[in-house]
């Protein structure tokens, strides 16, 4: 069926609308459903709060690189060399956009759900995927802005505003995003191939993924010496890069020296390869999403039935969907990967712990509960990215009405949905205490809170994230990876985990450290008293007003 143009062009933009509004939409969002005032009022005040909190994180983020980058221009910016500023600034763009976004690309891409309904339509296979391009090509502009902001501003304060170095620069913010996508398009289209080929295909992806998640926490927790040698041995590097980077080259070199030609290479090197990679995988999409593959086979036998109750098997059921997604599991318990790295970087550092404990004895902390207190706080503050339970409800935008119909107690269903966070995070967090209380002196008490404290926590933030969940749900996703990264509940349950860690330290602060009212073991007691009553609080709540609060959830 031949389409004209100008359908065509309405067709393409029409698919890139509703890819934005996708991004724009609010997490609670019900198309077609007519929002009531308070509901409206309550979607705009969350909605608000999630900009307010990436603008914060944002700004965060940005104030550490600015830090990076005034150590670069000190130590290299008056050299002879100094070009490679802007090279450490493209390359720093190029690693952080294709290592946060080649999963997000994959899946937007090749693992969409709405793939094959949009193939069997008069819609041409480019046309789909440009679609695709312009909110990955934006959520790319937006993670690369986080690097080339703070070295832009840097720059400036220390050399000086110039015209033509500034619009040479913002150019290399729009093309330096357009390589990293042809990269990431790239390794997304041959991972899907892969995986279609092959069996155990999550099992790759998850692989892929943690030694990715690994390296990136390897260099944020270390002593920040590969900084230092970054800024050392600028020359050496600026060498390596004239040879063997040249898209960073030319960037650096257009910018620095205002460099009319390496301007033009700067487009080619960035351009050319995103037009090459977009023909190579447009003419291969439609063999892409439809391959399937990679399926396991069964081997059918008869055994005997065993009987669960529906909880355990609604339990089960969410475990299993959890073990099944790489998507899902790096974002969502994330937190417990780290935690066994700060496990063992206490074995790798010589102390530590042991030496932030001997400033704070030098500052007048009392001698005894500071260090219980310091390891208990650090696990519970990584606890709160561990945010499993926030995005069960979400999954279920195509089975809310399954669940709705069985007769099952809202209890049970929502008590089965917080069983993978607990399940999963209990193990590690065991592993985790028992490592770092193993390596220091202290009571038989504290060493028993240390454990029972992170448990009765993690219990707590399981039923909370599903409570929120519940309360903010987000349905109208089109990928897994938008259910379990985006949406208010993610953010909430992150944000309510670590309130009470911070709330702790405030109080272990003032009644422990200043006024000397309680002891660091006393008020370790305190706290497992403080997280069994938020339990038994949010247990309450799904026993009374479990079956209206899923009765109420609306698709």
């Amino acid at each position: 069926m031949d389409i004209t143009n100008n359908k065509r062009k309405s067709l393409l933009w029409v698919l890139i609308k509703i890819k934005l509004l996708e991004m724009l939409r609010g997490s609670n969002s019900k198309r077609g459903i007519k929002l009531t005032k308070k509901k409206v009022a309550k979607k705009a005040l969350g909605t608000t709060a999630l900009i307010l909190l990436y603008a914060f994180s944002f700004i965060m983020i940005a104030i550490s690189l600015g830090a990076f980058f005034s150590l670069i221009m000190l130590t290299a910016g008056t050299r002879s060399y100094s070009w490679v500023y802007f090279a450490y600034m493209a390359i720093g763009m190029f690693l952080l956009i294709f290592i946060g976004s080649i999963f997000m690309t994959e899946n937007q891409m090749f693992q969409a759900k709405d793939n094959e309904r949009l193939a069997a339509m008069p819609i041409k296979p480019w046309d789909i995927l440009v679609s695709r391009m312009v909110s990955i090509l934006l959520f790319n502009t937006a993670l690369g802005l986080l690097v080339g902001i703070p070295a832009g501003i840097v720059y400036v304060y220390f050399r000086g505003f110039d015209f033509i170095k500034f619009i040479y620069y913002i150019v290399a913010l729009i093309v330096v995003p357009l390589l990293a996508l042809s990269v990431g398009m790239l390794a997304g289209w041959l991972l899907s191939l892969i995986t279609s080929k092959v069996k155990n295909t999550k099992l790759i992806r998850l692989a892929i993924a943690v030694v990715a998640m690994m390296l990136y926490f390897y260099f944020v927790m270390s002593d920040g010496g590969w900084v230092n040698n970054l800024a050392e041995n600028s020359k050496a590097n600026a060498e390596g890069i004239q040879k063997y980077i040249l898209p960073a080259y030319s960037v650096a070199m257009a910018i620095h020296k205002k460099s009319f030609i390496h301007f033009l290479l700067m487009i080619l090197w960035h351009v050319v390869p995103f037009l090459v990679v977009s023909t190579l995988v447009s003419r291969n999409f439609l063999k892409t999403i439809t391959s399937g593959g990679g399926q396991r086979k069964f081997n059918y036998k008869s055994t005997g039935v065993h009987v669960r109750s529906l909880r355990n098997s609604f339990g089960r059921m969410e475990l299993n969907r959890f073990l099944s997604s790489v998507t899902y599991i790096m974002n969502g318990a994330m937190g417990l990967l780290l935690m066994i790295l700060m496990a063992f970087f206490s074995f790798s550092k010589d102390g530590s712990l042991s030496q932030i404990a001997q400033v704070l004895k030098m500052m007048g902390a009392p001698s005894q509960g500071v260090l219980p207190f310091a390891i208990c706080a650090a696990i519970l503050g990584i606890m709160s990215l561990v945010i499993i339970s926030a995005a069960t409800i979400s999954l279920e935008a195509n089975t809310l009405w399954m669940i709705k119909s069985l007769p099952i107690r809202g209890k049970d269903i929502i008590l089965s949905k917080s069983y993978p966070h607990i399940l999963i995070s209990l193990p590690f967090v065991i592993v985790t205490t028992v490592i770092l209380q193993s390596r220091f002196e202290m009571s038989i008490l504290e060493r028993i809170l240390i454990v029972l404290i992170p448990i009765t926590a993690t219990i707590f933030n399981a039923i909370m994230g599903v409570r929120l969940n519940i309360k903010f749900p987000k349905f109208n996703w089109t990928n897994e990876a938008q259910a379990v990264k985006q949406g208010l509940s993610i953010i909430l349950a992150m944000l309510l985990n670590a309130l009470p860690v911070i709330l702790f330290s405030i109080g272990f602060g003032f009644f422990v450290f200043y006024k000397r009212i309680v002891t660091g073991s006393v008020y370790l007691i305190i706290m497992e008293v403080v997280y069994l009553l938020l339990t038994a609080w949010m247990y309450l709540w799904a026993c009374k007003k479990g079956d209206k609060a899923i009765a109420e959830l609306e698709n």
